[in-house]
C-alpha cells in the first residue's frame, strides 16, 4: 500500500525500514534500488530518509491519518538532534493532563537566542548552525530530571517542559540555562564569539475548561518582556512573579 505517501518526505539517503513492535519502532535498514512508501507485504513500514544526520537518533511514530492510511512522522530535529515541535505539542499536551489529573503544576521555559539573526548574517549561516546545536546540546546537559524535556519549537527559540514544577523552580532552572550558555565557549573555532539567550518563564495549575496552549501563551509573554528588558534575562509575568 502507498498510506504514507503524503506523509514521509524526508530527503533520500538511504532507505529504511520500520517495524512497530508493542507501539515502539524497529529500525530494519536495508538498501535498496529504488524508494517507495508504504507497508511492503511483511507489515514493514518503507520510507524515505536521510534529513536526519545521525540515523541512530531517528524516531519514527505511526498514526492513522484519518483516511486509513499510516503516516510516519520524525520527533528527532535534523539539525540540532534534539526533540522537535512536533513532539513538544504531543508532550506538553500529556504533561498538560496528568497536571490536571494530579491537580499539580506544570512548568514551561521558551528560551530565544539573542540577535541570532545578526548572528547568522555576521558569521554565516554553518556557524549559525553550530551556535543552534551547541545551545540545544547545553541546555539539555542543563536539565537534571528525567522528565523535563527540551525541543527545539521553531528558528532559534526552544521550548522546555517541567513537569511538578512551581513558577520558582522553573525560574531557578532557566536562570541555570541562562548562565551555562552566557558562560559556555560554544562556537569551538572562534571562542571569542559569546551567545546569550533570553528566557521567559511560565507556570500553572492545569484547570478543566483551559487548553495547554493557555501556558505557551503566558510564556511566550514572559519572553517578549524578558527581550524588551534588554535580553540574557529571565522573565515572568502575572500576579505568580516571585519578588
Amino acid at each position: 500500500g502507498t498510506g504514507c505517501a503524503s506523509a514521509a518526505r524526508l530527503v533520500l539517503r538511504r532507505e529504511l525500514r520500520v517495524r512497530i513492535l508493542h507501539g515502539r519502532a524497529e529500525r530494519l535498514d536495508r538498501p535498496h534500488g529504488r524508494t517507495v512508501y508504504g507497508v511492503d507485504p511483511l507489515g514493514l513500514l518503507v520510507l524515505e530518509a536521510g534529513a536526519v544526520d545521525h540515523l541512530d537518533l531517528l524516531f519514527v511514530q505511526l498514526f492513522d491519518d484519518g483516511r486509513g492510511g499510516l503516516q510516519a512522522l520524525t520527533m528527532q530535529d535534523g539539525l540540532t538532534g534534539i526533540r522537535n515541535r512536533r513532539y513538544f505539542n504531543e508532550r506538553l499536551e500529556a504533561e498538560w493532563q496528568r497536571a490536571l489529573r494530579n491537580r499539580d503544576t506544570i512548568a514551561l521555559l521558551l528560551i530565544d537566542i539573542d540577535f541570532f539573526k545578526d548572528f547568522n548574517d555576521r558569521y554565516g549561516h554553518l556557524l549559525g548552525d553550530e551556535c543552534l546545536r551547541a545551545v540545544a546540546h547545553l541546555i539539555a546537559a542543563t536539565l537534571t530530571r528525567p522528565s523535563d524535556a527540551v525541543a527545539r519549537y521553531g528558528g532559534e527559540e526552544f521550548a522546555v517542559v517541567l513537569p511538578e514544577t512551581d513558577l520558582e523552580g522553573a525560574v531557578h532552572v532557566a536562570e541555570n540555562i541562562r548562565l551555562a550558555v552566557e558562560q559556555a565557549t560554544l562556537v569551538a573555532e572562534n571562542p571569542s564569539l559569546q551567545v546569550t539567550v533570553s528566557i521567559g518563564a511560565a507556570a500553572r495549575v492545569p484547570q478543566a475548561d483551559e487548553p495547554a496552549q493557555t501556558l505557551v501563551a503566558v510564556a511566550d509573554q514572559a519572553l517578549y518582556v524578558a527581550k524588551s528588558a534588554g535580553r540574557n534575562c529571565t522573565r515572568v509575568v502575572g500576579a505568580e512573579a516571585p519578588r
